[in-house]
């Protein structure tokens, strides 16, 4: 679990790396660079949905690939660009999405606070547990849609995204309940498609599963874009910084979720204090992304496309990348570093 998402090493034709679990991903996706190198046709070319806008899509038919534990057969998978975003944004090399047509094969427990997966047959699995069991049959785009309720009035259907670290509200309806005019703290968002702007806010209180948990950040775009959170059939979306309270089960066959308290129920999470976004150029330079008016970052005037050269006298190299430098800015408040910039 590095950085609000959740990593499998998984093989095919000889070459481990690292993929994305997402139950927000209708299928599964290949690196369309990584495919390349490993000597896969392309075919096709279509428009698909990314977070923010469409995306360009070929398919692609990959060999038997693996996992610990698990061989999957040769299938067809879509194709998208994905290294270079998650090189830019999380300094990591990601060759591969596991959306529905992995994760429907199992019924799929998540144990955050363990940083454990277990997959199960599904035709044998039966559940015994305590849990709160939510009937959810799946969406025309192979996605569980549950219930939740923010601040005992914003109720009704959510996407269960594995692969959105945040939770958001969708464009339309925070645009209905005037979410648009409210004071929060802006920031850069990234997924499949590019970025968009957003804005997070913390609220009283959300309903999930039977649970309350208090205070939390939500967050929403502030364009409305062409992407899967422009879509008017959900309220938002919801990521793994409420997902990481819990135990999940994910029963694709008998279209239901199973929800557990987890060791980490209520935990407060290190979160960022300063502002500051921070990614790769393309000669591995670490550059500002972005400056939230109004925080730490921007008072001490940083700007968009400063790249900084060193923190507290040390070179940025010798930091453990961008996970490293993000880190130092999610300690407490009041916490000072002397930044070189260029």
């Amino acid at each position: 679990f590095i950085e609000r998402h959740i990593y499998l090493i998984v093989t095919i034709n000889g070459k481990t790396n690292q993929w994305i679990l997402d139950s927000g991903a209708g299928r599964s996706v290949l690196d369309s660079s990584f495919a390349a190198n490993i000597g896969l046709k392309m075919e096709g070319n279509i428009k698909g949905q990314g977070v923010s806008r469409v995306v360009d899509v070929s398919f692609t038919t990959i060999p038997e690939y693996s996992l610990e534990g698990l061989k999957i057969d040769q299938q067809k998978i879509m194709a998208i660009s994905l290294q270079g975003l998650f090189h830019k944004v999380m300094g990591l090399e990601v060759a591969g999405i596991l959306g529905y047509d992995f994760l429907s094969r199992f019924v799929t427990k998540i144990d955050y606070a363990k940083e454990l997966i277990s997959f199960y047959d599904p035709d044998s699995f039966v559940y015994n547990g305590t849990g709160k069991i939510i009937e959810s049959p799946l969406s025309q785009d192979n996605m569980f849609h549950i219930p939740m309720t923010v601040d005992s009035k914003d109720s009704g259907l959510w996407n269960l995204d594995l692969g959105a670290g945040n939770v958001d509200f969708h464009f339309p309806y925070a645009e209905s309940i005037g979410l648009l005019n409210k004071k929060g703290i802006d920031a850069l968002g990234f997924g499949a498609g590019g970025d968009m702007h957003t804005r997070s806010a913390r609220f009283n209180s959300m309903k999930f599963a039977g649970y309350t948990l208090d205070k939390p950040i939500i967050s929403w775009p502030l364009d409305k874009g062409q992407g899967a959170f422009s879509g008017r059939e959900l309220l938002g979306n919801i990521g793994n910084d409420l997902l990481r309270n819990f135990n999940l089960y994910l029963d694709y066959k008998r279209g239901r979720v199973i929800v557990e308290k987890g060791a980490d129920f209520g935990k407060t999470f290190a979160r960022d204090n300063s502002g500051l976004q921070v990614g790769y150029t393309e000669s591995d330079q670490v550059e500002v992304l972005f400056a939230s008016p109004g925080t730490p970052a921007e008072k001490a005037g940083l700007m968009i496309y400063d790249i900084i050269q060193a923190i507290n006298g040390r070179p940025v190299k010798e930091y453990d990348g961008l996970i490293g430098i993000r880190k130092l800015l999610r300690e407490n408040p009041g916490t000072e570093y002397t930044i070189k910039i260029l």
